[in-house]
Order: C-alpha cells, then structure tokens, then sequence
C-alpha cells in the first residue's frame, strides 16, 4: 500500500517541480532510511508520517541558520502542512509552491 503512494507521490512531485522549473524528475530522490523524498537544491523534503491507522504526507522546509550561541549552523526543520496520505497531489503542490517562493526570496536577497 505505501510503495503505492511513494510512486504516486515520485510523479506528481516530478511533474510539479518540472511545471514550475524547479527541477526535473531526475533531481526527486526518496530517502528510505528516514521515508522521505527531497528536491534537489530547493530545502523542500515530503516526508511519510503519521501513524499506521492514519499516515500522512508532511510536507517540510529544511535549512540551516547561524548558530549565534555555539558558532558555526543548526538545521532547522520547519513543517509547512501535514495531509493525509491520499492527497499526493495537495502535498505535493504545496512542496513545489514552497520551493517557488523560496527561490523568489533567494533571487529578492541577491538583487539588494
């Protein structure tokens, strides 16, 4: 049943990253260790969650800030919305319209 929803999911995330120019379905990559696909070079990752009566798709934002304490960085994960496992396609948008506004911000930072 889930391998089901991780090729549903590989499909929609492939074509809604190459739709919007993020990346092609070559840059999805599906982490087995921890059940969760990344974008390559957009800090996007949907994630298989919940439990087993009720797995969901967590879509999430990851990326690295300044430890002002400790020097050096700190991953930060921050969760941007939690679907339930049969909305592939919601989960997935959300991931590709995240990874849009992150570039639009990244590409705001460069021009000032």
């Amino acid at each position: 049943m889930m391998e089901h929803h991780v090729r549903v999911m590989r499909g929609y995330l492939g074509a809604v990253m190459e739709a919007a120019g993020i990346a092609g379905p070559d840059d999805i990559k599906f982490e087995t260790r921890g059940d969760f696909f990344t974008v390559a070079g957009t800090g996007v990752e949907v994630a298989l969650g919940g439990s087993a009566d009720k797995p969901c798709w967590i879509v999430r934002e990851v990326y690295d800030i300044a430890d002002l304490r400790d020097g050096g960085y700190r991953t930060v994960v921050e969760t941007i919305e939690e679907c339930p496992i049969q909305f592939d396609a919601k989960a997935a948008k959300l991931a590709a319209m995240r990874a849009v506004s992150r570039k639009i911000d990244l590409a705001l930072e460069d021009a000032a």
